[in-house]
């Protein structure tokens, strides 16, 4: 993480950042670059509220953790915090469907703040609640152009910031080894090092799929000869028992591995995750609904060629021969997320993965196009700050 110093007496400007849902997950390291960039110009308190993880140390940074008492939050505690009470801008970062009261509550409570919503829309929006909310707010701020042309005729203020990538995967870059690296993490399963490794990294959220996933590396697995590894973080014992039994069921327990590096429930360190990335030859996810797929470039970053779903972000991030994508030929409305989402059909990831492993000289093109593509973004963390401080510092002038 980046240590930017700060001149406090150039600092006129006061922000709250409510994290709704903040934990360890990509959007959470994003924000926590963005916040690092942000207290250079700005007096920044975090609030944090149903947190998996803590907000990490950062010099001149506040942060009020509410993630042991989530009602806490609407009580006068938090609004009667004179950093909260005498916000001139705040941001909100969050689902629709949590963010509404909040955002309601802000503007009673802090009537002559600007807010912003930096909104996580995992899919083509249905029904009023992503509307509703955002119609709310000052400016709403959304992850990629596919999903601003979405809302663009609801009469919205929009933008449109999306992650970028790690820049320590891309700093890792390429191994010259992958076998090799497979024997360093893996000296116990010898089974995993010759064959190629496909790798689905991802949390233990429905929309992920991962059933999906399984049943088209089971159905590709008749014809390839690379294994699958499943890398789940904060994985439960009900949930892993669940895959396990999957696993088995479609009789590729041999050919799936599952968080084998994992000590306990915790994530890995990051620098572990980027050697099981490095070590990968293929990255692949099957989530049927995703804001950006910051998994995808950090692997990409490290060599590994993609196979990604071709919906919304996917479609617009790697949808122009950069991955090989799979048809989402139907539609599932999630209602939590008030939006539609888009399944990739089984068939669809068996050919995909065929594909890949079986036509000549693919695999070497495909991991090359997806290292480009990772590294040829132009949105350095550094750049996504200031894209926010911009952005936030308008909303005072107007």
């Amino acid at each position: 993480m980046s240590d930017i110093s700060r001149n406090d007496k150039a600092l006129t400007k006061r922000l709250v950042i409510f994290g709704l849902g903040l934990a360890d997950t990509g959007l959470g390291r994003v924000l926590v670059e963005i916040v690092s960039r942000l207290k250079v110009s700005w007096e920044v308190t975090v609030v944090l509220q149903d947190a998996d993880g803590s907000f990490p140390h950062i010099d001149d940074i506040s942060v009020i953790n509410m993630a042991d008492n989530r009602c806490k939050l609407f009580k006068n505690d938090v609004f009667n915090n004179s950093a909260v009470v005498n916000a001139e801008c705040i941001l909100i970062v969050g689902q629709p469907w949590k963010c509404i009261d909040l955002i309601i509550t802000v503007k009673r409570t802090v009537p002559t703040a600007k807010i912003a919503l930096y909104l996580p829309i995992e899919g083509k929006p249905y029904g009023e609640v992503i509307v509703s909310s955002a119609a709310l707010v000052d400016i709403c701020i959304v992850y990629t152009k596919a999903m601003h042309d979405q809302l663009s005729g609801c009469g919205l203020e929009l933008a449109v910031i999306g992650h970028g990538c790690d820049q320590r995967c891309r700093d890792a870059g390429k191994v010259s080894d992958r076998q090799l690296l497979r024997q360093h993490l893996f000296p116990n399963h010898p089974s995993l090092w010759k064959n190629p490794l496909v790798l689905n990294s991802n949390r233990m959220y429905f929309r992920k799929r991962f059933d999906l996933c399984l049943a088209g590396f089971s159905k590709a697995s008749k014809r390839i000869n690379a294994n699958l590894y499943l890398h789940i973080p904060n994985l439960n014992r009900y949930e892993e028992k669940k895959l396990r039994s999957k696993i088995i069921e479609l009789n590729i327990d041999d050919r799936v591995f599952l968080n084998l590096l994992n000590k306990s429930s915790s994530p890995i360190p990051f620098e572990q995750l980027i050697l099981l990335m490095q070590s990968s030859e293929v990255g692949i996810t099957t989530a049927m609904g995703e804001g950006w797929g910051l998994g995808s470039f950090e692997h990409a970053a490290t060599g590994a060629a993609q196979i990604v779903p071709d919906h919304i972000g996917f479609k617009e991030n790697w949808g122009n021969g950069e991955a090989i994508t799979i048809p989402c030929d139907e539609e599932y409305y999630v209602h939590h997320e008030a939006v539609n989402m888009f399944p990739p059909s089984v068939s669809g990831i068996s050919t995909a993965l065929v594909k890949m492993f079986e036509e000549p000289g693919l695999l070497e093109l495909m991991s090359r196009r997806a290292f480009d593509n990772a590294n040829s973004i132009n949105q350095e963390w550094d750049d996504i700050g200031c894209q926010f401080d911009f952005i936030l510092s308008s909303l005072l002038i107007t």
